[in-house]
């Protein structure tokens, strides 16, 4: 097996958890902190032999579906099947449901190592067609997926879509100007389950009072957000982020860790910091904002957890 490339990395959803799946914006980032690459031989401790033996179950998948595959979007089984008889294994750093693209990582490295020649007339125009291959692909691991994060790990650049669900590659401003602000991960130390709640969710969407919410106050508020943060409007975020902070925290309290809740109401009651969701949520990691990072940080370590500047 010949590698296509040395490393795939993790990703943050920064907006757009769940609300993507209706049509709204979102803006999603590389992370650097974590990363993956498949690797072939002998399989020499039990981890490599679980990364086997799960992409053994995804080749199944593969084969499963294949036939429903658009034309040009067809995979070498016949040379997955071979490396996975040869050892083949994911060597990665990325924590398992904790919302940082474990499966997205898994779904862009197979792609990028078994397509058939489209990663070779890859252009920009075809963001949109990559999405729903990998939205595809990565139904697998989750039962209904976006395609986002997969996008996102192969790419390896911030994406924005639009509500109109184009996409187009974009840059996150550096805030040198507010060296207090920063973005981080809170690690809830729990694995989060992504299926039940991405399906939990979908019927929670079902009912009109919660889908007049997400209409009318959340997806308005998560546009706004990503509006703010493209343009660097620092006080803008972080006023809104309260306020989406607050109705994540009223209306998504199955998806927050209940000793979290009380850390979460913190940040809105004192201004200090605004959590929310990280991907489905249910626990791995929380992402926080913050224009008082140092307190924040002093507080956090207090209470004993652990934090991850983007």
């Amino acid at each position: 097996m010949n590698v296509n490339r040395e490393q795939y990395f993790s990703k943050v959803l920064l907006f757009g958890e769940y609300t993507l799946l209706l049509g709204s914006k979102a803006l999603i980032t590389p992370f650097h902190g974590f990363s993956a690459r498949l690797e072939c031989g002998h399989l020499e401790n039990s981890i490599q032999h679980r990364s086997n033996k799960n992409l053994r179950g995804f080749f199944e998948y593969l084969i499963d579906h294949h036939s429903m595959f658009p034309p040009e979007l067809k995979l070498n089984l016949e040379m997955f099947e071979s490396d996975l008889d040869n050892g083949l294994y994911l060597n990665s750093s990325v924590p398992e449901g904790y919302g940082v693209g474990s499966s997205g990582i898994v779904v862009a490295a197979i792609f990028d190592q078994y397509n058939l020649g489209f990663f070779q007339s890859f252009k920009m125009d075809d963001l949109l067609k990559f999405k729903f291959f990998f939205s595809f692909m990565e139904s697998y691991f989750h039962g209904k997926s976006s395609g986002i994060d997969p996008l996102s790990c192969y790419v390896g650049k911030p994406l924005l879509i639009s509500s109109n669900q184009t996409i187009g590659i974009t840059e996150i401003p550096s805030f040198k100007d507010s060296p207090e602000f920063g973005i981080f991960l809170l690690d809830t130390g729990k694995v989060s389950k992504t299926e039940n709640l991405v399906q939990n969710f979908l019927s929670m969407s079902d009912t009109i009072p919660f889908r007049e919410v997400l209409k009318n106050l959340i997806i308005p508020l998560n546009n706004q957000c990503i509006n703010a943060l493209i343009k660097a409007d620092v006080q803008h975020l972080l006023e809104k982020l309260n306020q989406l902070s607050r109705l994540q925290f009223e209306h998504f309290k199955e998806m927050i860790p209940i000793d979290f809740r009380f850390i979460w109401e913190n940040g809105f009651e004192t201004g200090d910091y605004a959590l929310k969701l990280c991907g489905s949520g249910g626990g791995g990691f929380v992402l926080g904002f913050t224009g008082n990072y140092d307190r924040s940080i002093s507080f956090f370590n207090k209470k004993g957890l652990k934090i991850i500047r983007l």
